[in-house]
């Protein structure tokens, strides 16, 4: 009988301890981050709205209305000199890529708002999507900084190669907005 009781106290002690063991997608999102950092991006947790929300994200069965974003992860990188004269921009991945709006510059992609920008901006721009992460969400162009809003899904072993895709894209961006 005692044994029983010292098994349940020792039991009753380690298991929370063992809680704070990080599981493998902790690890690869705590690996990643701190990549991203290293390579002077910031990472944060932003709310996104939904390119195309279905029915079931406006509104709950109930009859309440929904929020219609979502949180995900938003890698951006800062600019030298804020974007007074430039036009601010969310590009967002479209699912149902037959419903886009008219000014949607880039298939299978649609702005949140009409952005009068020329033609041969829309190619670059469409050649650096075509260079993001596969689970890339949205791209962004704001005052101070371009962002990427991501999933960021995958293995352990792609982080760097995932860090590095999505830092030569956004650069590539920076570029482009600065000239």
């Amino acid at each position: 009988m005692i044994w029983f009781i010292i098994i349940v106290i020792l039991a009753a002690a380690f298991g929370p301890i063992s809680r704070m063991i990080p599981t493998p997608m902790e690890k690869r999102l705590s690996a990643l981050r701190l990549r991203a950092r290293a390579c002077e991006l910031v990472v944060e947790i932003r709310r996104l709205p939904y390119a195309d929300p279905k029915p079931e994200h406006r509104v709950s069965s109930g009859g309440k209305l929904r929020d219609v974003s979502r949180e995900c992860a938003a890698y951006s990188l800062i600019l030298e000199r804020p974007l007074n004269d430039t036009p601010l921009w969310l590009l967002l991945k479209s699912e149902g890529a037959s419903e886009i709006a008219e000014y949607s510059p880039i298939e299978g992609w649609k702005l949140n708002k009409y952005v009068s920008l020329a033609e041969e901006f829309w190619v670059e721009v469409q050649k650096i999507v075509l260079t993001l992460p596969r689970d890339s969400l949205a791209l962004e162009v704001e005052a101070g900084k371009v962002s990427c809003y991501w999933r960021e899904t995958g293995t352990i072993e792609k982080v760097e190669d995932d860090i590095d895709d999505l830092l030569s894209a956004l650069q590539k961006l920076k570029q482009l907005v600065l000239r």
